[in-house]
């Protein structure tokens, strides 16, 4: 009997905790409102100049951190007119796997047009991310420019000092100019004509060069500060041009992919916590048949191996004279 009574009573368990548990929680759930969900993907790309893992995870994290910053969350907000705290506690994002997509998900209560949420919640992440970009591009463009007036200045005194714009062709024009009067001597000589004139000029061409070969190693260090300033603007210049495209690119529509809206209703919210806590009753039920069964079985051994107080003692009983006469006989 012992059996029997155990076993009603493991059913009274698995069958009353778990009502009792989902009787507790459907008040509690019964005026759960609708959820309303919406999913993006959006693509990210590394900055301008970067490339390999490292920086596309940095250029990921950096998208997701700007998703819930606050200069995001309050552009969302104004542009949707849902509370700044619904945006930042319902929108949620993960990259999938190890690529450059990442999914951008509310789940919420609020009745707002989710897909233009999340759209302008992704947007202004996309343009904070590639607006930092931008601004460091800026700056080194102001400082590149910066460096190339004053390259400008510094040959601009060099010219001023020297009298030469462009020692380097003026010399090289020197040397051609020597070169034909060689030429032109030699032809006079062998027509036999005077070779004076011609020589003179040689002279003066030649001293000339020498000239400029002095001034040649004053401008070489103001013309490779020129020439390195303008290749660090050239540079800066297209640095600026790319960021500014990917910036543009990230406001595309079609760079950020909105799927459909979907609504949970009240009714089944309520009936997957009241299945929740009928579960955990379920489990905690069990938990209790567990621990009686733990308990039990020792306490039915000290049961049994308690003496019997109770028990009348056995005594000899004296035998009566008949008894006795028989067994002389």
């Amino acid at each position: 009997m012992n059996w029997l009574r155990r076993g009603r009573l493991q059913l009274a368990l698995l069958v009353l905790v778990p009502a009792l548990a989902m009787a507790a929680a459907y008040p509690l759930a019964a005026e759960s409102a609708p959820v309303y969900r919406v999913a993006a993907t959006v693509v990210i790309t590394p900055p301008a100049g970067a490339s390999g893992g490292v920086a596309l995870s940095q250029a990921v994290d950096g998208f997701e951190s700007a998703l819930l910053s606050d200069a995001v969350v309050t552009e969302a907000a104004e542009k949707t007119g849902v509370a700044p705290g619904e945006v930042r506690d319902s929108v949620d994002s993960r990259r999938l796997g190890a690529s450059n997509v990442v999914e951008v998900v509310y789940e919420g209560a609020e009745r707002a047009e989710v897909g233009a949420l999340l759209r302008a919640q992704t947007q202004s992440a996309m343009s904070l991310l590639f607006q930092g970009d931008l601004t460091a591009a800026e700056e080194q463009r102001k400082s590149a420019l910066t460096g190339l007036k004053n390259a400008n200045a510094a040959m601009a005194k060099v010219v001023k000092e020297t009298g030469v714009v462009s020692p380097n062709d003026a010399y090289r024009a020197k040397v051609g100019e020597i070169g034909q009067l060689t030429v032109a001597i030699a032809q006079a000589e062998s027509r036999g004509d005077s070779t004076e004139p011609l020589t003179d000029a040689k002279k003066k061409a030649e001293k000339q060069l020498a000239k400029l070969g002095g001034i040649l190693p004053t401008f070489s260090q103001p013309e490779f500060q020129l020439t390195r300033a303008q290749q660090t603007l050239a540079d800066a210049e297209e640095r600026v041009a790319q960021t500014s495209s990917r910036l543009q690119a990230s406001q595309d529509p079609t760079a950020i992919r909105v799927g459909e809206s979907t609504i949970e209703s009240g009714s089944v919210q309520t009936l997957r916590t009241v299945i929740a806590a009928g579960v955990i009753g379920l489990l905690v039920a069990i938990a209790l048949i567990a621990l009686l069964q733990f308990v039990r079985p020792g306490r039915e051994n000290r049961m049994d191996n308690r003496p019997a107080a109770d028990a009348e003692p056995v005594t000899a009983q004296p035998r009566d004279a008949r008894q006795l006469s028989g067994d002389r006989r």
